[in-house]
């Protein structure tokens, strides 16, 4: 195979959403012209519903939970996407968030690596470390538990001190130029160079000073890049005023729209309530909140016009400016580039929202409105959640576009997907949002391009650890024996269901906290949680959820009591969790 691989995985892209669906007009017109030149997959499960759960399966080709779970991220896995690439001689790009915690190995086997923001120990804090100090506090922290915060620690110094000091730096800041001028790299290198000596001096005594003193401890002053303030001017803000149709419109067809067809009656929100108390179930009001949430979604565009700044991530269109000039430049190897995008994650935008370009911002929001010119009377949803994946296909045109138009070198073998599938949409309406088991936060695209080489639909069932599996296979890569995903290429490929795993919301710790893991065919979903260090044996009664499938596609009404169909999906989770308990102990 002698072309270059582009692995674009598209943030919060729940696979029920692309395409016209319910919105009566395509959010998506370019990649469903991709698509039926492509080969599709229709029916692919990400095992866990947010980033950090969901790629460990789909950049490592491995289940989840295996290798110790995504405690460390990807750093404890024996494979990890890039890594392959590099050791079948393919040239390695890697467009990403330094906070994303690679090995050493990943990040000596990444070749070009291009940084999309600034790197965050808080955010690792609050996701893994704090976890851990509450237990501190509690005099609960066993040997065991310093053994994996020292493990936490050492993926940390080794992907912060990477990206304070690159290969490249030019290359390795280009995409944040404008964020780190005024950061004082100097200081900073040396802050951290000093935590690293004494957490390598005694690396125990080291945890146990950042649990006792946390956000007072010295490791807390070392400076993040400010990457809240995208916009220097008021570009975005007076292009909103500018365009009051938008806003207007934005504002009547998401609280009469949703009104209108996705109900949710005075009667039953007083039942639910009511039920809340009794059966001290605080999550039926959550259901209530959902929905005044999502009728009131327009006050997202007031945060557009307030406010100049947006993520904390550069936006797709920088990255595909930039990666245009990668893919347009001859190359001895052939190249692999790996890219994460963002736009689509909630909040939700749909412009470069780190452009200071007036004429660009206009254009987009004008192609926002000619999206709500044409909405169904029979949309439900979160407006502009569709808006920004119209934004990202938009980007995914310009630059296909480019490639045809500019580049000598074939268009690269190009695969689109995503990490997890979104529940902001708010349809159906849940008790919970994000945390949860219901199909549209795992239902995630599939697109596999080979410039019209390889045609064809899938409708399968396909775990996201597949995906890896068939580029390796299309590309006859030689790969890590870690690497379990099926070939959705292999002639008898078929999976009667398909599994999701992660820990819940909170850190990943595999001993200590339950397991949240389901398992789907075409009748039946059932759910289950538990607590893999448990010597309590697995059984019916830690089946949390049933839903008949074939009656209650929307996965509304919970049976809470397995029958017949549900035996092969219980097996399957009962032989899943007795693989996990012997990895653990």
């Amino acid at each position: 195979m002698s072309k270059d691989v582009l692995f674009i995985i598209f943030d919060s892209l729940c696979q029920k959403n692309i395409g016209i669906n319910y919105s009566g007009v395509s959010t998506t017109p370019f990649i469903d012209a991709l698509a039926r030149k492509s080969y599709v997959c229709k029916n692919v499960y990400s095992q866990g519903p947010y980033t950090e759960a969901g790629t460990k399966a789909l950049l490592c080709g491995e289940d989840t939970l295996s290798s110790g779970g995504y405690l460390l991220r990807y750093a404890n896995s024996s494979s990890f996407i890039t890594d392959e690439f590099f050791d079948n001689n393919y040239e390695t790009y890697c467009y990403m968030y330094p906070s994303a915690l690679l090995s050493k190995t990943t990040l000596s086997k990444t070749n070009h690596m291009i940084y999309t923001s600034g790197f965050e120990f808080n955010t690792l804090w609050r996701q893994k470390l704090s976890f851990y100090a509450d237990l501190f506090d509690k005099g609960e922290l066993f040997e065991k538990d310093y053994k994996k915060c020292i493990d936490i620690m050492n993926v940390v110094f080794c992907s912060w001190n990477a990206f304070l000091n690159p290969r490249d730096e030019k290359e390795a800041y280009r995409l944040i130029a404008n964020y780190v001028e005024g950061y004082d790299f100097s200081k900073n290198r040396e802050l951290l160079r000093k935590e690293i000596s004494l957490f390598q001096k005694n690396n125990k005594e080291y945890v146990k000073a950042l649990f006792s003193q946390k956000e007072m401890h010295s490791i807390f002053k070392i400076e993040n890049i400010d990457m809240t303030k995208m916009i220097a001017n008021n570009t975005i803000r007076e292009a909103f005023l500018k365009n009051k149709t938008l806003q207007k419109k934005y504002r009547v067809l998401q609280k009469k729209l949703n009104k209108k067809n996705n109900k949710y009656p005075i009667a039953l929100q007083i039942k639910d309530f009511v039920s809340s108390i009794v059966f001290h179930n605080k999550y039926l009001v959550g259901k209530a909140y959902n929905y005044y949430q999502l009728l009131n979604e327009a006050k997202d565009i007031d945060i557009c016009i307030q406010k100049n700044n947006f993520k904390t991530i550069v936006s797709t269109r920088s990255i595909f400016n930039d990666l245009k000039d990668i893919l347009s430049k001859p190359s001895e190897k052939k190249k692999f580039i790996f890219v994460h995008t963002e736009d689509t994650h909630y909040f939700s935008t749909f412009f470069s929202y780190d452009s200071n370009d007036a004429d660009t911002i206009n254009e987009e929001l004008n192609y926002a409105e000619e999206y709500l010119e044409n909405v169904s009377a029979l949309y439900r949803g979160h407006l502009m959640y569709d808006l920004s994946i119209r934004y990202v296909d938009k980007e995914t045109q310009k630059l296909f576009d480019y490639l045809n138009d500019s580049c000598d070198n074939s268009t690269p073998i190009t695969i689109i997907t995503a990490d997890h599938g979104y529940s902001y949409n708010r349809y159906p309406l849940r008790e919970r949002l994000v945390n949860n088991f219901h199909a549209e936060n795992y239902i995630i695209p599939f697109i596999f391009y080979d410039s019209g080489k390889i045609v064809g639909t899938n409708s399968n069932f396909v775990s996201s650890k597949d995906i890896v599996a068939s580029i390796y296979d299309y590309c006859e890569m030689k790969v890590n024996n870690s690497v379990n995903g099926i070939s959705v290429f292999k002639e008898d490929y078929k999976r009667k269901f398909v599994l999701t795993e992660y820990m819940g919301p909170g850190c990943p710790d595999l001993e200590r906290r339950e397991a949240w893991i389901s398992a789907r065919n075409e009748h039946r979903m059932i759910a289950a949680k538990y607590k893999l260090s448990s010597k309590e044996a697995f059984g019916e009664k830690h089946i949390i959820e049933v839903y008949n499938l074939d009656v209650d596609p929307l996965e509304t009404k919970n049976l809470h009591v397995l029958d017949d169909e549900c035996q092969c999906l219980f097996e399957a989770i009962l032989k899943r969790i007795d693989v996990l308990k012997e990895e653990i102990k």
